[in-house]
């Protein structure tokens, strides 16, 4: 049974074109003297050394210096597979069909069982979970060592084809196979081979199987010739297509993001991901490639970074990390993702929402284009009400379903026409401003005119200044306030602490101002680097902790709970428990961002927006 991921009738309008959101992608190539060698596949040892197959050959590879690991002319050649069993010891296949052993001591040899290799080119290596070491070919079918002896497993015995273009266990230890008739299903059960079959008559959109993709217990992404993408639901037994009609061409790999996209390496239209909230499309651009590119492989390592082959530019990888998003409207002063994923960014020049349903072009579209706004900062209230904090004409509220608006000013008791900074909790909202701190209390019926409860907090009532950076509010309702000159406030069940001090470090401007999952207050200031405040004592982390920018523009805590860093320089993940710093500037592509001041959200899928003076960075 075949069911479709997208409903067909949507399809076209949600294909995003190559001016979207991007990853940066940088380029490896071979050495000088091994400049001639195709490079075929990458693959990463348990070890992190990342594999690259070529036609010449094996290269390990650290990311700064290749080492090229010598075989012997006659036996060596062109690399078609890679593997590491359970004991450390690397496996290499040729496409000539002699296999080479690397183990953990680093000594190189090759393998040469009683029963001998095959003459066919080795095209995958698995091991079950019983030891045994699987291997496929493409013109041979299977084979598998048992007990120092090794056992050919083909069409005679039930295989749907002797070329397996792909294999990939399951997590029973069952061997996958992708060929020209569909995918077996092997394994070995009390010394006997086992297959099964998934056909056309079981539903397969496609019989030729290029790529396969395990996805826990449950499911197996599949890679076709001629339909595309689906995935296979082991319990339901049924094929669940991506796109169909599929234009992409044949499809040569897939890496698969748990819960956020799938990529998918075609034969002849570069790289195209699928994103599962979104349920939209996107081609990737790979520098200095056009878009009929061939991918030959892709491989995500340990650290989340995803590495690409290409026909004819070689190795390639990216941080998936951070991504680059243009925004043509202009510097990105405010960015929020709201509860329907939709995003908006706040600019000198407006509000403006990404849209996505365009035939056309994903595109930024402007709100409110009768309106001069000068957009500072936003958020989203618990009806799902969008406010936009402006420079000079207060605070606009609007529901985006239906349009209605209300536009807050002084004369409705606004601290100040100038808002820098909102946040909220249930039906209150804290706007901060050139003239104090306003705390808004509203309903449902509020945009309808409904009443409006409002307290200002400002010079005379013990904030001490009426300039506010940031407003801030934790996990336990609290307010926290980032000043000018004044250091940094609390508001706790409506009365104010001020703390000008940090022990002996004096508080004075705070600029940003973030909650780790302990609970502890972190906030950055204009020059004296960042403080941590667990409730009784300030710690205090500049360059000598390893801070290498005290120009701190924004401060998030991210999904995994580190403290983002954002400075002209880059951004800078602070693990809280460690104090361990990673760094992430030009390797990753985004070096002098130059960021605006608290132009940061997080969404509700874990991402962090970032709004610098050229684009989004996510």
């Amino acid at each position: 049974m075949q069911r479709l991921l997208l409903t067909l009738g949507l399809l076209w309008r949600l294909f995003l074109p190559a001016d979207g959101q991007m990853p940066f992608f940088r380029s490896h190539p071979l050495p000088e003297e091994h400049q001639d060698a195709e490079v075929n596949l990458v693959w990463e040892a348990g070890n992190g050394y990342i594999w690259v197959g070529t036609s010449k050959g094996a290269f390990r590879y650290d990311g700064v210096d290749y080492q090229y690991l010598a075989v012997d002319s006659l036996s060596g050649g062109a690399v078609s597979a890679l593997f590491e069993d359970r004991d450390g010891t690397v496996w290499i296949g040729f496409a000539k069909g002699h296999i080479y052993r690397l183990d953990p001591t680093g000594s190189l040899q090759r393998w040469q069982p009683e029963e001998g290799t095959p003459a066919a080119a080795i095209t995958g290596f698995a091991e079950d979970g019983q030891g045994r070491i699987w291997f496929s070919t493409y013109g041979e079918g299977l084979y598998y060592l048992d007990q120092d002896h090794l056992y050919n497993l083909n069409i005679d015995d039930g295989l749907l084809g002797d070329d397996v273009y792909v294999m990939k266990p399951d997590v029973h230890g069952r061997m996958w196979c992708g060929t020209d008739g569909g995918i077996s299903i092997c394994w070995v059960e009390e010394g006997e081979k086992k297959l099964e079959r998934l056909t056309k008559a079981e539903g397969l959109p496609d019989e030729i199987v290029r790529e396969l993709l395990p996805q826990g217990e449950r499911y197996m992404w599949i890679g076709m010739y001629d339909r595309g993408v689906c995935r296979y639901d082991l319990e339901e037994q049924t094929f669940d297509v991506l796109q169909d009609p599929w234009e992409f061409g044949v499809v040569n790999a897939l890496e698969l993001f748990e819960d956020h996209e799938i990529w998918i390496g075609t034969n002849g239209q570069g790289i195209w991901r699928y994103a599962f909230t979104a349920q939209t499309f996107q081609p990737l651009e790979l520098p200095n490639h056009p878009s009929n590119t061939k991918i030959l492989d892709l491989h995500v390592d340990v650290e989340g970074n995803v590495w690409a082959v290409s026909r004819t530019r070689g190795l390639f990888s990216a941080n998936r990390q951070f991504e680059l998003l243009s925004a043509a409207s202009g510097s990105v002063q405010a960015v929020l993702e709201d509860s329907r994923h939709r995003l908006w960014i706040g600019t000198p020049g407006g509000l403006f929402r990404y849209d996505r349903s365009s035939s056309e072009n994903w595109r930024f579209v402007e709100e409110w284009g009768s309106y001069d706004l000068n957009v500072v900062c936003l958020q989203e209230d618990e009806y799902g009400h969008i406010w936009a904090g402006t420079f000079g004409q207060g605070v606009f509220c609007f529901d985006p379903a239906t349009g209605r608006r209300r536009q807050i000013t002084p004369a409705d008791g606004l601290a100040n026409e100038n808002v820098l900074s909102i946040d909220g909790i249930n039906n209150k909202m804290w706007l901060a401003t050139l003239g104090g701190v306003t705390e808004l209390e509203f309903n449902d019926r509020f945009l309808d005119g409904g009443p409006l409860k409002y307290r200002n907090f400002d010079r005379e009532s013990d904030l001490g200044t009426g300039f506010v950076y940031k407003i801030f509010v934790d996990s336990r309702g609290r307010t926290w306030i980032g000043t000018d000159g004044k250091g940094l406030s609390v508001i706790d069940n409506g009365r104010i602490t001020s703390y000008s001090m940090a022990d002996t470090v004096p508080l004075k401007t705070v600029y940003s101002i973030t909650e780790d999952w302990l609970g502890h207050i972190w906030l950055s200031t204009d020059r004296n680097g960042i403080f941590e405040f667990d409730g009784e004592r300030f710690s205090h982390l500049t360059v000598k902790e390893g801070i290498r920018d005290l120009s701190i523009f924004s401060l998030a805590t991210d999904a995994k709970g580190n403290i983002l860093i954002v400075h002209p320089s880059g951004v800078d993940l602070l693990d809280p428990l460690t104090r361990h710093l990673i760094y992430y500037d030009e390797e990753v592509g985004i070096q002098d961002i130059y960021p605006n001041l608290n132009a940061i959200c997080e969404s509700s899928e874990g991402d962090i927006w970032i709004g610098t003076q050229q684009a989004l960075l996510r």
